[in-house]
């Protein structure tokens, strides 16, 4: 009897101790599994959107209608489990005492929202802000790419049209070389695209004297804006201090041959200079470099060029070797199917009818697997500035602008 109830004491004094052991163990538990889920929620929402991209460029490719969506929410629900199963002995008695084998289990959901409506279609079909070219070549995207894929035409130099499926699709071949000509001149320092902040003159013919006034100066000062006086002495300019896109040549471009060559294509002075990058039809005189660029699904329907599709049309052709050089065989009165071809050489969305073991993101539609290959370096490089191009022309609805993570603790 005595042995029992010293047996059942010493049973009900390890259940009472195991918690207090238990609940230390749980809190490291729990905070390393939310430690791996970061980078394991970062991973799964990365891969829906690269997903979701490729997706829709399959679609354009088949003339099928793009759908987005939005990640609004991250939710995980926990479970805890536990069990108890020991075997010891207490003084030379034998009794069954209490261990636990505990865990935690974690089941993350993703919350999607469908983006429609026409703020959607605005910033899909709105041409792209000059300035957004410029954060693409700030993030390191060479500036041959950014060129080649958003711009129809710079300064006179006229791009090819994307937006027919058919035809012909015309091209100015010195629109070719000034691409060539960009990559070799920003490799080597003589040119860069960057946003600075600098001193915009927003009247063409000076202001007269006698329309300045001091209501005028302070509603100038107000709006971060001054009435500055000109040096000839003929009246005021309205200046405005802004940051803008800047094309800066560098000193030496006048010595170099591909500088002035470029030069001569911009209708521009071979110098030392910035100039500036606005985003209009007309050329303007002065500092002042004019670009027209494509809209977003003007973008994503040249890119949906390189995509194989089912009915066999788009043959593989021999990849370039580079970007530069796939670029240079640009040629006047470029038809589809040349230009379809120029896509494929540096950039490929491959097909197949069963589950690909190397690709870096891949989606199955309508019975077949599309992919891009591991390693595949032009097709990954176009398809991230794709992705960033993406982020920063589409703005998040109110309600989806920041995804929300929410994770139990128990």
């Amino acid at each position: 009897m005595m042995q029992s109830r010293a047996r059942t004491s010493v049973l009900l004094a390890s259940l009472l101790l195991a918690p207090s052991v238990l609940l230390p163990g749980c809190s490291q538990l729990a905070g390393k599994q939310l430690e791996n889920d970061h980078a394991a929620f970062n991973t799964a929402v990365a891969e829906a959107m690269d997903r979701q991209m490729l997706l829709n460029l399959v679609r354009l490719a088949h003339d099928e209608p793009t759908q987005w969506v939005s990640v609004t929410q991250i939710n995980t629900s926990t479970t805890y489990r536990a069990g108890v199963a020991t075997k010891a002995s207490f003084q030379g008695l034998a009794f069954e005492g209490a261990s636990a084998d505990a865990g935690f289990s974690y089941t993350p959901t993703l919350t999607f929202v469908p983006r429609q409506g026409e703020q959607l279609a605005n910033e899909m079909m709105a041409p792209i802000p000059v300035e957004s070219l410029e954060h693409l070549v700030s993030a390191g995207y060479p500036m041959a790419w950014i060129l080649f894929l958003a711009c129809e035409r710079f300064q006179t130099i006229q791009s090819f049209d994307v937006n027919v499926r058919d035809g012909i699709v015309s091209a100015d071949p010195a629109f070719a070389r000034a691409i060539v000509l960009f990559s070799d001149l920003q490799r080597r320092g003589l040119l860069s695209l960057s946003l600075v902040r600098t001193p915009v003159v927003w009247n063409w013919e000076p202001i007269p004297k006698e329309s300045v006034t001091l209501a005028s100066i302070m509603s100038a000062r107000a709006d971060n804006s001054v009435l500055e006086f000109r040096e000839d002495g003929k009246g005021y300019d309205f200046v405005s201090i802004e940051r803008v896109p800047v094309l800066t040549t560098y000193e030496g471009i006048a010595n170099d041959a591909a500088g002035r060559e470029l030069c001569a294509i911009l209708g521009i002075d071979p110098k030392a200079h910035d100039w500036k990058l606005v985003g209009i039809e007309e050329k303007l005189p002065g500092e002042f470099l004019t670009v027209r660029t494509r809209s977003l699904t003007a973008v994503l329907r040249l890119l949906a060029l390189g995509v194989d599709r089912r009915d066999g049309s788009s043959p593989t052709p021999p990849r370039a070797a580079s970007a530069a050089a796939a670029f240079s065989s640009l040629d006047e009165e470029m038809s589809s199917d040349r230009l379809r071809e120029l896509i494929r050489s540096v950039f490929q969305i491959e097909r197949t009818t069963t589950t690909p073991n190397d690709a870096a993101v891949s989606v199955l539609h309508d019975g077949q697997w599309y992919f891009i290959r591991a390693d595949d370096r032009t097709t990954k490089q176009a398809f991230a500035l794709l992705r960033d191009l993406f982020d920063l022309q589409v703005k998040p609805e109110a309600a989806s602008a920041r995804p929300v993570l929410t994770v139990p603790i128990r």
